[in-house]
């Protein structure tokens, strides 16, 4: 198996011990999911109202 470019340069990050562990990662873990999940869910209410503008320009 052929790594690309950035594959190969994450293994040489690991190999010379550049990573830093996580203090607290199941709560910086949940922290980081309700921050995505606000995101997704604006961006879903955004889309919809986008649609709901669309339909009725495009109606009348």
């Amino acid at each position: 198996m052929k790594l690309n470019q950035e594959e190969l340069e994450l293994i040489k990050s690991l190999q010379n011990e550049e990573w830093k562990q996580i203090d607290e990662f199941q709560k910086k873990k949940l922290e980081y999911e309700k921050y995505a999940n606000k995101t997704l869910r604006k961006d879903k209410s955004v889309s919809q109202e986008d649609s709901k503008w669309n339909l009725s320009k495009n109606s009348g």
